[in-house]
């Protein structure tokens, strides 16, 4: 029964974990003390390219491609998408699924590739490289093929390539369109699985937001709001709830909540990408009238959000930093050695920033900007104003920053870790405890 191990989208987190875990949170000491065992389960990846198994469908590729396809070995495929896109039978457990292992098997080495790199293993990176690539022509040529065209309603098909960037720039044209398409035929309902719930808000948003929050906001079945408008206090696993299989399904399984994550991520827009690097840029869109999320990153709480006004948003951020001393031209120093930068801007090249007490505005519109932070509170929101360039000193007791008015646009809010600062230094610049826009 040793075929039926190793099934892509669920064997492969003991990649997928350590690697996530890395560019989260900037910290790459996991991937050493797992690396033997990740690349254990790479080779068996590889050692699967170019085989046909038990039960595995008849592909034609070219010569040249055909040792990457990966048509052997277990695979559950897409998993529990609604009854009405893929009713599932006992083959979807058992038999390979060369579309969605071909796809997998890419981008699990492509992440290899990435994690050999960064140890200072080249050799490696170079197999997996190799592997990832060519496994990515296969995908490429396989979506030319009837049975595996991009030309379907089938929602996973297409959000599957778009999210792991698998297809040519043609192909990738054609996909997006044909999915907004695929989600129109369904009734902006969803029709993914396991593996492509969790990424087609993510593949939506990239290039069309409103569809994505239509799809957010569907209230039938299939979709999120579906289940506590049913009373669901949990996540079921299949869409139909206690209707599927028989009422066989869980309906205390978390995967399709994963759409918390772009909650926080683009609704709200809380991105950590290290230890002390993140940004803020939020997105608000559909019927919404505001979202707010917090989140206690390493090096503090960040919190995000915005209300919508009858003009727009109003946004309001606050990033992380502890007491804060008034220094003049050494700008603002916080205690433990951390120092920062913030930065706001809107969509269309706009920017404004803090540096040291003196705010100053660039880009391609120009707004009336004061400055003032004090000791005891270093809340910074912006407000409308007339328009120009003007900056001025202000004494330390003043509590406010004004900036407008600002363009239509998307707030954008950055910190970024400096190093190490010293109450002596002349040119520090420390991310204000709190920051907050508004956008017409």
């Amino acid at each position: 029964m040793r075929f039926m191990d190793g099934s892509v989208g669920w064997a492969d987190a003991g990649i997928l974990i350590p690697y996530r875990y890395w560019k989260h949170y900037g910290d790459a000491s996991l991937l050493p003390e797992f690396y033997d065992g990740m690349r254990r389960y790479a080779e068996f990846m590889i050692a699967r390219c170019g085989k046909t198994g038990p039960f595995a469908p008849r592909v034609r590729l070219s010569r040249e491609n055909r040792r990457y396809l990966v048509n052997a070995g277990q695979c559950y495929g897409e998993w529990a998408e609604p009854q009405d896109v893929h009713p599932m039978d006992w083959k979807d457990t058992a038999t390979p699924h060369p579309e969605v292992a071909t796809a997998y098997t890419s981008y699990v080495l492509g992440r290899m590739a990435e994690i050999a790199a960064e140890l200072g293993r080249p050799d490696d990176e170079k197999r997996y490289r190799e592997y990832s690539e060519g496994c990515r022509r296969v995908y490429q040529e396989l979506s030319r093929l009837p049975e595996y065209t991009l030309d379907t309603d089938r929602q996973a098909r297409l959000v599957r390539p778009l999210a792991f960037g698998l297809l040519d720039e043609k192909q990738t044209e054609f996909a997006r369109k044909r999915l907004v398409r695929a989600c129109e035929n369904y009734g902006w309902r969803l029709g993914t699985g396991f593996l492509s719930t969790p990424l087609i808000l993510d593949v939506l948003a990239s290039y069309d937001l409103d569809a994505a929050y239509r799809l957010l906001e569907n209230e039938e079945m299939p979709g999120w709001l579906f289940m506590p408008k049913m009373g669901a206090t949990t996540v079921w696993e299949s869409w139909e709830g206690t209707q599927a299989q028989g009422g066989i399904a869980s309906l205390n399984h978390y995967s399709k909540g994963a759409v918390c994550a772009w909650l926080f991520r683009v609704m709200c827009g809380i991105q950590p990408d290290g230890e002390r690097h993140f940004t803020v840029a939020p997105k608000p869109g559909g019927h919404f009238s505001h979202a707010r999320a917090a989140y206690e990153s390493s090096c503090g709480r960040i919190e995000s959000g915005w209300v919508r006004t009858k003009d727009g948003w109003r946004f309001s951020v606050s990033v992380p930093c502890q007491r804060m001393r008034y220094g003049g031209a050494a700008g603002w120093l916080a205690p433990g050695g951390w120092c920062g930068r913030v930065r706001v801007r809107v969509r269309g090249g706009s920017e404004t920033g803090c540096l040291g007490n003196r705010c100053h505005m660039a880009g391609s519109s120009r707004v009336e900007a004061t400055t003032a932070l004090s000791r005891s509170s270093s809340r910074m929101t912006a407000c409308s104003g007339r328009r120009g360039l003007r900056g001025r000193r202000l004494a330390a007791c003043r509590d406010t920053l004004r900036a407008g008015p600002i363009p239509t646009g998307e707030l954008f809010a950055r910190s970024v870790g400096a190093g190490a600062c010293s109450s002596s230094s002349r040119a520090c610049i420390v991310t204000p405890s709190c920051a907050s826009t508004a956008a017409r």
